[in-house]
């Protein structure tokens, strides 16, 4: 129960894809050099939804589904 509090919730939508750059190594500022590779065929189509009582991170809800493309 959110108290009468703002609620919000999102959608987002994605496409992952293995990329040429390492995941413990790659820093946040270098992820839009991240190239995707080549010899990775498989992608998988996700939708993340998110929903929470605004700025009360204690009641956020995260739904995850992905499928292979």
């Amino acid at each position: 129960m959110n108290h009468g509090k703002p609620y919000s919730t999102w959608t987002f939508s994605m496409v992952l894809q293995r990329s040429t750059c390492k995941v413990r190594s790659t820093s946040l500022n270098a992820l839009p050099n991240c190239k995707i590779d080549p010899t990775s065929p498989s992608r998988a189509f996700c939708k993340a939804d998110l929903a929470w009582t605004d700025n009360d991170w204690e009641t956020v809800e995260i739904e995850t589904y992905c499928h292979a493309a």
